[in-house]
C-alpha cells in the first residue's frame, strides 16, 4: 500500500503542482491533524485495496460455478438471519428476489463489517446443489473429529466452517432423498 500511495502521491504532483502538494505535506507535518486529499485518496484506496483483497480471497476459496450464481446473501451474528445484499432488507431462503450475486454479497459484507458478519449461499430447486452440516464436529482450536473429517474427505467438495464456527458445511452437486434430513450424530 505504501509504494501504491507513494505513487498516486507523484500522479497527484503532476497534476496539481509539487508546491500544492509540499504544502499539504508541511501543515500535515504540524502536528495538527490535517486531512489533505492525498490522504483521503489514500484512504480510500486503501479501502478498495483490503475490498478486493477480501474478495479475491472468498472468490479463490469458494468454487467458480456457486460464485457464478445469483443465490447470495449475507449474514448476521449471531442469529444466523439472512439479508439481502442489494436491500439490506431479511433474505427468504425460498424467495429469489431476495437474493444477489455473489459480488453483491461481497460488496455489501465490506460496505457494512459492523452490521454484517459473512455471505451464504441459498439453496434453490433449480439449481443441483445440497448442503450436508455437520454441526458441533470442531473441537478446541478448529480440529475437525475424525469421523467428521473422514465425511469430507469422502464427499470431496468445498467446504467451510459454519458460521457457529464449531462446525463443518460441505456443498455437494446431489439432491436430498425427501424433506429434512436431520441425523443427531454424537461425536
Amino acid at each position: 500500500l505504501a509504494e501504491v500511495q507513494r505513487a498516486l502521491e507523484r500522479l497527484i504532483e503532476e497534476h496539481l503542482g509539487a508546491r500544492e502538494v509540499g504544502l499539504e505535506r508541511e501543515r500535515a507535518g504540524t502536528g495538527g491533524v490535517v486531512v489533505t486529499p492525498i490522504a483521503q485518496l489514500a484512504t480510500v484506496l486503501r479501502e478498495l485495496v483490503t475490498s478486493s483483497a477480501r474478495l479475491a480471497e472468498l472468490r479463490a476459496a469458494i468454487p467458480a460455478e456457486l460464485c457464478a450464481l445469483p443465490q447470495w446473501v449475507v449474514w448476521q451474528a449471531p442469529q444466523k438471519i439472512p439479508y439481502s445484499p442489494v436491500t439490506m432488507l431479511t433474505a427468504s431462503s425460498t424467495d429469489r428476489s431476495t437474493w444477489g450475486t455473489f459480488e453483491e454479497a461481497c460488496a455489501c459484507l465490506d460496505q457494512n463489517p459492523a452490521r454484517f458478519a459473512g455471505i451464504g449461499f441459498c439453496f434453490s430447486v433449480d439449481d443441483p446443489y445440497c448442503g450436508i452440516d455437520l454441526d458441533d464436529c470442531l473441537a478446541e482450536g478448529g480440529i475437525p473429529h475424525p469421523r467428521a473429517w473422514a465425511m469430507v474427505e469422502r464427499m470431496g467438495s468445498y467446504t467451510e466452517i459454519s458460521p457457529s464456527g464449531r462446525g463443518l458445511k460441505i456443498i455437494v452437486k446431489g439432491s436430498k432423498p425427501g424433506g429434512k434430513c436431520k441425523a443427531p450424530i454424537d461425536w
